[in-house]
Protein backbone atom coordinates (compact mmCIF):
# COMPACT_ATOMS: atom_id res chain seq x y z
CA UNK A 1 0.00 0.00 0.00
CA UNK A 2 2.83 2.42 0.82
CA UNK A 3 4.24 1.93 -2.70
CA UNK A 4 0.88 2.85 -4.21
CA UNK A 5 0.74 6.01 -2.09
CA UNK A 6 4.28 6.91 -3.13
CA UNK A 7 3.40 6.55 -6.81
CA UNK A 8 0.27 8.66 -6.36
CA UNK A 9 2.30 11.33 -4.55
CA UNK A 10 4.85 11.42 -7.38
CA UNK A 11 2.15 11.73 -10.02
CA UNK A 12 0.33 14.42 -8.04
CA UNK A 13 3.61 16.32 -7.81
CA UNK A 14 3.97 16.17 -11.58
CA UNK A 15 0.42 17.39 -12.06
CA UNK A 16 0.70 20.32 -9.65
CA UNK A 17 4.29 21.35 -10.24
CA UNK A 18 4.91 24.36 -12.46
CA UNK A 19 7.88 23.98 -14.79
CA UNK A 20 10.98 25.91 -13.76
CA UNK A 21 10.95 27.92 -17.00
CA UNK A 22 7.21 28.69 -16.85
CA UNK A 23 6.41 32.37 -16.98
CA UNK A 24 3.15 34.15 -17.68
CA UNK A 25 3.99 36.78 -20.31
CA UNK A 26 0.95 38.93 -19.52
CA UNK A 27 2.10 42.33 -18.28
CA UNK A 28 -1.39 43.56 -17.38
CA UNK A 29 -5.01 42.45 -17.59
CA UNK A 30 -8.13 44.59 -17.54
CA UNK A 31 -11.79 43.74 -18.03
CA UNK A 32 -14.87 45.59 -19.25
CA UNK A 33 -18.46 44.31 -18.97
CA UNK A 34 -20.65 45.06 -21.98
CA UNK A 35 -24.12 44.60 -20.51
CA UNK A 36 -25.94 45.37 -23.76
CA UNK A 37 -23.50 43.41 -25.90
CA UNK A 38 -23.31 46.25 -28.44
CA UNK A 39 -19.71 47.48 -28.07
CA UNK A 40 -17.30 46.86 -30.93
CA UNK A 41 -13.53 46.80 -31.20
CA UNK A 42 -13.55 50.44 -32.33
CA UNK A 43 -15.02 51.39 -28.93
CA UNK A 44 -12.25 49.70 -26.93
CA UNK A 45 -9.40 52.27 -27.03
CA UNK A 46 -11.56 54.91 -25.34
CA UNK A 47 -13.35 52.61 -22.89
CA UNK A 48 -12.61 52.38 -19.18
CA UNK A 49 -11.29 48.96 -18.19
CA UNK A 50 -10.87 47.65 -14.64
CA UNK A 51 -7.64 45.84 -13.66
CA UNK A 52 -8.13 42.12 -12.98
CA UNK A 53 -6.13 39.04 -12.07
CA UNK A 54 -5.58 35.82 -14.07
CA UNK A 55 -8.92 34.37 -12.95
CA UNK A 56 -12.19 35.92 -14.11
CA UNK A 57 -15.76 35.09 -13.12
CA UNK A 58 -18.94 35.42 -15.14
CA UNK A 59 -22.42 34.83 -13.72
CA UNK A 60 -25.61 33.79 -15.52
CA UNK A 61 -25.95 36.89 -17.69
CA UNK A 62 -26.23 37.90 -21.33
CA UNK A 63 -23.41 40.43 -20.90
CA UNK A 64 -20.32 40.16 -23.01
CA UNK A 65 -16.95 40.69 -21.34
CA UNK A 66 -13.97 42.35 -23.01
CA UNK A 67 -10.52 41.47 -21.73
CA UNK A 68 -7.52 43.65 -22.59
CA UNK A 69 -4.16 41.91 -22.42
CA UNK A 70 -0.75 43.50 -22.68
CA UNK A 71 1.73 40.75 -23.48
CA UNK A 72 5.51 40.96 -23.58
CA UNK A 73 7.60 39.07 -26.10
CA UNK A 74 9.23 35.78 -24.99
CA UNK A 75 12.98 35.56 -24.53
CA UNK A 76 13.29 33.18 -27.47
CA UNK A 77 11.27 33.40 -30.64
CA UNK A 78 8.02 35.31 -30.99
CA UNK A 79 5.28 32.66 -30.76
CA UNK A 80 2.98 32.96 -27.76
CA UNK A 81 -0.10 30.93 -26.78
CA UNK A 82 -2.99 32.80 -25.20
CA UNK A 83 -3.98 29.93 -22.91
CA UNK A 84 -7.67 30.06 -21.90
CA UNK A 85 -8.60 27.46 -19.30
CA UNK A 86 -12.31 26.78 -19.39
CA UNK A 87 -13.37 24.42 -22.18
CA UNK A 88 -17.10 25.20 -22.14
CA UNK A 89 -16.94 28.92 -22.99
CA UNK A 90 -19.22 29.42 -26.00
CA UNK A 91 -17.37 32.14 -27.90
CA UNK A 92 -14.04 33.90 -27.44
CA UNK A 93 -13.10 36.34 -30.19
CA UNK A 94 -9.54 37.61 -30.45
CA UNK A 95 -8.69 41.05 -31.85
CA UNK A 96 -5.07 41.81 -32.73
CA UNK A 97 -3.63 44.82 -34.52
CA UNK A 98 -2.89 44.32 -38.19
CA UNK A 99 0.85 44.86 -38.70
CA UNK A 100 0.28 46.13 -42.23
CA UNK A 101 -2.56 48.46 -41.24
CA UNK A 102 -2.07 49.64 -37.63
CA UNK A 103 -5.54 51.20 -37.46
CA UNK A 104 -7.23 47.92 -38.37
CA UNK A 105 -7.78 44.74 -36.37
CA UNK A 106 -7.52 41.11 -37.40
CA UNK A 107 -9.93 38.74 -35.70
CA UNK A 108 -10.20 35.03 -34.95
CA UNK A 109 -12.75 33.08 -32.93
CA UNK A 110 -12.86 29.91 -30.85
CA UNK A 111 -15.14 28.29 -28.28
CA UNK A 112 -17.26 25.20 -27.87
CA UNK A 113 -19.82 26.60 -30.34
CA UNK A 114 -17.19 26.44 -33.10
CA UNK A 115 -15.76 23.37 -34.86
CA UNK A 116 -13.03 21.59 -32.94
CA UNK A 117 -11.00 21.12 -36.12
CA UNK A 118 -10.66 24.89 -36.59
CA UNK A 119 -8.91 25.51 -33.26
CA UNK A 120 -5.39 26.93 -33.27
CA UNK A 121 -4.38 24.08 -30.94
CA UNK A 122 -6.13 20.71 -31.19
CA UNK A 123 -6.57 20.23 -27.45
CA UNK A 124 -9.45 20.52 -24.98
CA UNK A 125 -8.09 23.86 -23.79
CA UNK A 126 -9.17 26.92 -25.74
CA UNK A 127 -6.64 29.48 -26.94
CA UNK A 128 -4.92 31.36 -29.72
CA UNK A 129 -1.41 31.34 -31.13
CA UNK A 130 -0.05 34.87 -31.69
CA UNK A 131 3.32 36.37 -32.58
CA UNK A 132 4.72 39.09 -30.34
CA UNK A 133 7.58 40.70 -32.25
CA UNK A 134 7.82 44.06 -30.47
CA UNK A 135 8.64 44.33 -26.73
CA UNK A 136 4.90 44.37 -25.97
CA UNK A 137 1.63 43.86 -27.83
CA UNK A 138 -1.98 44.55 -26.90
CA UNK A 139 -4.77 42.04 -27.55
CA UNK A 140 -8.50 42.17 -26.89
CA UNK A 141 -10.65 39.14 -26.14
CA UNK A 142 -14.44 39.32 -26.30
CA UNK A 143 -15.94 36.51 -24.19
CA UNK A 144 -19.59 35.63 -24.68
CA UNK A 145 -21.06 32.56 -23.01
CA UNK A 146 -24.45 31.66 -21.56
CA UNK A 147 -23.22 29.66 -18.58
CA UNK A 148 -21.82 30.75 -15.26
CA UNK A 149 -18.08 30.31 -15.54
CA UNK A 150 -14.70 30.89 -13.94
CA UNK A 151 -11.86 31.02 -16.41
CA UNK A 152 -8.21 32.03 -16.59
CA UNK A 153 -6.18 33.58 -19.40
CA UNK A 154 -2.39 33.34 -19.55
CA UNK A 155 0.23 34.03 -22.18
CA UNK A 156 2.68 31.13 -22.40
CA UNK A 157 5.38 29.88 -24.71
CA UNK A 158 4.28 26.87 -26.82
CA UNK A 159 6.32 24.45 -24.67
CA UNK A 160 4.79 25.76 -21.45
CA UNK A 161 1.28 25.59 -22.92
CA UNK A 162 1.90 21.99 -24.01
CA UNK A 163 3.13 21.10 -20.54
CA UNK A 164 0.05 22.62 -18.91
CA UNK A 165 -2.22 20.73 -21.30
CA UNK A 166 -0.45 17.50 -20.36
CA UNK A 167 -1.01 18.30 -16.69
CA UNK A 168 -4.74 18.78 -17.22
CA UNK A 169 -4.95 15.60 -19.29
CA UNK A 170 -3.26 13.61 -16.55
CA UNK A 171 -5.57 15.08 -13.92
CA UNK A 172 -8.59 14.19 -16.03
CA UNK A 173 -7.23 10.66 -16.47
CA UNK A 174 -7.18 10.25 -12.68
CA UNK A 175 -10.73 11.54 -12.43
CA UNK A 176 -12.04 9.17 -15.10
CA UNK A 177 -10.08 6.23 -13.68
CA UNK A 178 -11.47 6.83 -10.18
CA UNK A 179 -15.04 7.19 -11.44
CA UNK A 180 -14.79 4.11 -13.66
CA UNK A 181 -13.35 2.10 -10.77
CA UNK A 182 -16.39 2.98 -8.64
CA UNK A 183 -18.65 2.17 -11.57
CA UNK A 184 -17.08 -1.27 -12.09
CA UNK A 185 -17.28 -1.98 -8.35
CA UNK A 186 -20.98 -1.06 -8.34
CA UNK A 187 -21.70 -3.23 -11.41
CA UNK A 188 -19.89 -6.18 -9.86
CA UNK A 189 -21.73 -5.75 -6.56
CA UNK A 190 -25.07 -5.56 -8.36
CA UNK A 191 -24.39 -8.71 -10.37
CA UNK A 192 -23.55 -10.55 -7.15
CA UNK A 193 -26.34 -9.25 -4.89
CA UNK A 194 -28.95 -7.73 -7.26
CA UNK A 195 -29.65 -4.77 -4.97
CA UNK A 196 -31.65 -1.94 -6.52
CA UNK A 197 -29.73 0.79 -4.68
CA UNK A 198 -26.41 -0.51 -5.99
CA UNK A 199 -27.74 -0.57 -9.57
CA UNK A 200 -28.90 3.04 -9.28
CA UNK A 201 -25.54 4.03 -7.81
CA UNK A 202 -23.86 2.52 -10.89
CA UNK A 203 -26.14 4.55 -13.16
CA UNK A 204 -25.29 7.69 -11.18
CA UNK A 205 -21.56 7.00 -11.54
CA UNK A 206 -21.91 6.55 -15.30
CA UNK A 207 -23.77 9.87 -15.67
CA UNK A 208 -21.33 11.69 -13.38
CA UNK A 209 -18.34 10.38 -15.36
CA UNK A 210 -19.94 11.55 -18.60
CA UNK A 211 -20.58 14.98 -17.08
CA UNK A 212 -16.98 15.26 -15.90
CA UNK A 213 -15.59 14.41 -19.33
CA UNK A 214 -17.96 16.88 -20.99
CA UNK A 215 -17.21 19.81 -18.68
CA UNK A 216 -13.47 19.22 -19.13
CA UNK A 217 -13.88 19.52 -22.90
CA UNK A 218 -13.08 15.95 -23.90
CA UNK A 219 -16.30 15.44 -25.86
CA UNK A 220 -15.60 18.47 -28.10
CA UNK A 221 -14.07 16.48 -31.00
CA UNK A 222 -17.36 14.57 -31.38
CA UNK A 223 -19.66 17.61 -31.47
CA UNK A 224 -20.98 18.03 -35.07
CA UNK A 225 -19.81 21.30 -36.62
CA UNK A 226 -23.34 22.22 -37.76
CA UNK A 227 -24.94 21.76 -34.32
CA UNK A 228 -23.30 24.24 -31.91
CA UNK A 229 -26.20 23.88 -29.44
CA UNK A 230 -25.17 20.25 -28.90
CA UNK A 231 -22.10 21.54 -27.03
CA UNK A 232 -24.47 23.05 -24.45
CA UNK A 233 -26.66 19.94 -24.37
CA UNK A 234 -23.60 17.72 -23.81
CA UNK A 235 -22.99 19.56 -20.53
CA UNK A 236 -26.48 20.59 -19.39
CA UNK A 237 -28.17 17.17 -19.81
CA UNK A 238 -25.55 15.17 -17.83
CA UNK A 239 -25.46 17.98 -15.24
CA UNK A 240 -29.20 17.68 -14.68
CA UNK A 241 -28.91 13.90 -14.88
CA UNK A 242 -26.43 13.82 -12.00
CA UNK A 243 -29.02 15.34 -9.67
CA UNK A 244 -31.79 13.05 -10.94
CA UNK A 245 -29.78 9.83 -10.56
CA UNK A 246 -28.64 10.71 -7.04
CA UNK A 247 -32.32 11.20 -6.15
CA UNK A 248 -33.15 7.75 -7.52
CA UNK A 249 -30.30 6.31 -5.47
CA UNK A 250 -31.35 8.07 -2.24
CA UNK A 251 -34.96 6.97 -2.71
CA UNK A 252 -33.93 3.33 -3.10
CA UNK A 253 -31.55 3.64 -0.15
CA UNK A 254 -34.24 4.95 2.24
CA UNK A 255 -37.15 2.81 1.07
CA UNK A 256 -36.30 -0.42 3.01
CA UNK A 257 -36.37 1.54 6.30
CA UNK A 258 -40.03 2.50 5.91
CA UNK A 259 -39.35 6.25 6.03
CA UNK A 260 -42.09 8.82 6.67
CA UNK A 261 -44.36 9.17 3.60
CA UNK A 262 -43.80 12.94 3.57
CA UNK A 263 -40.08 12.45 3.09
CA UNK A 264 -40.58 10.07 0.15
CA UNK A 265 -43.12 12.39 -1.45
CA UNK A 266 -40.61 15.22 -1.15
CA UNK A 267 -37.96 13.19 -2.98
CA UNK A 268 -40.49 12.27 -5.65
CA UNK A 269 -41.38 15.94 -6.09
CA UNK A 270 -37.76 16.80 -6.75
CA UNK A 271 -37.54 13.96 -9.28
CA UNK A 272 -40.22 15.65 -11.39
CA UNK A 273 -37.80 18.54 -11.96
CA UNK A 274 -35.71 16.39 -14.33
CA UNK A 275 -38.27 15.94 -17.15
CA UNK A 276 -39.13 19.64 -16.83
CA UNK A 277 -35.43 20.49 -17.20
CA UNK A 278 -35.15 18.28 -20.29
CA UNK A 279 -38.18 20.03 -21.80
CA UNK A 280 -36.63 23.43 -21.08
CA UNK A 281 -33.36 22.38 -22.74
CA UNK A 282 -35.21 21.08 -25.81
CA UNK A 283 -37.07 24.41 -26.10
CA UNK A 284 -33.84 26.40 -25.94
CA UNK A 285 -34.03 27.49 -22.29
CA UNK A 286 -30.82 25.77 -21.21
CA UNK A 287 -29.89 28.40 -18.62
CA UNK A 288 -33.29 28.09 -16.94
CA UNK A 289 -32.84 24.30 -16.68
CA UNK A 290 -29.34 24.68 -15.21
CA UNK A 291 -30.49 27.26 -12.64
CA UNK A 292 -33.43 25.07 -11.57
CA UNK A 293 -31.13 22.07 -11.18
CA UNK A 294 -28.57 24.11 -9.22
CA UNK A 295 -31.31 25.35 -6.87
CA UNK A 296 -32.60 21.80 -6.35
CA UNK A 297 -29.08 20.52 -5.65
CA UNK A 298 -28.57 23.33 -3.13
CA UNK A 299 -31.72 22.34 -1.24
CA UNK A 300 -30.83 18.65 -1.36
CA UNK A 301 -27.27 19.29 -0.16
CA UNK A 302 -28.82 20.58 3.05
CA UNK A 303 -31.63 18.03 3.22
CA UNK A 304 -29.73 14.80 2.50
CA UNK A 305 -27.57 14.89 5.68
CA UNK A 306 -30.80 15.25 7.67
CA UNK A 307 -32.31 12.34 5.78
CA UNK A 308 -29.25 10.20 6.51
CA UNK A 309 -29.61 10.96 10.23
CA UNK A 310 -33.29 9.99 9.96
CA UNK A 311 -32.29 6.78 8.21
CA UNK A 312 -29.95 5.89 11.07
CA UNK A 313 -32.67 6.74 13.59
CA UNK A 314 -35.17 4.58 11.69
CA UNK A 315 -32.69 1.71 11.61
CA UNK A 316 -32.13 1.87 15.37
CA UNK A 317 -35.86 2.27 15.96
CA UNK A 318 -36.67 -0.82 13.88
CA UNK A 319 -33.96 -2.87 15.60
CA UNK A 320 -35.20 -1.81 19.03
CA UNK A 321 -38.78 -2.68 18.06
CA UNK A 322 -37.66 -6.08 16.77
CA UNK A 323 -35.77 -6.80 20.00
CA UNK A 324 -38.72 -5.70 22.11
CA UNK A 325 -41.04 -7.95 20.10
CA UNK A 326 -38.63 -10.86 20.43
CA UNK A 327 -38.40 -10.36 24.23
CA UNK A 328 -42.21 -10.23 24.50
CA UNK A 329 -42.59 -13.47 22.58
CA UNK A 330 -39.81 -15.18 24.54
CA UNK A 331 -41.26 -14.12 27.93
CA UNK A 332 -44.85 -14.90 27.05
CA UNK A 333 -46.38 -17.76 29.11
CA UNK A 334 -46.67 -21.06 27.29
Amino acid sequence: MKYVLSILAMIAGFVLAHPACADDLVVSRAVLEDAAGTLTISDMPGSEFKPTGPMLSKSFTDSAHWLRLRVRAPEKGSEVVLFIRQPYLNEIRLYEADAGHPSEWKTRVTGNHYPYGERDIARSTLGFVVNVTSPEATYYLRVNTIAQSHFSVEALTPDEAEHKNDQFDLLEMFFVTAMLSLLLWALQSYLLERQQAVKLFAIHQAVYTLYGMSVMGYLAPWIPAGLPQMADWAIAIPYCGVGFTILLFCRALFKPYDPPPLMMRGLKLFMWAFPLELAAIALGHTIFAVIVNAAAEGILSMAVPTLLVMRDWLTRHILQSDRALADTIRNAPA
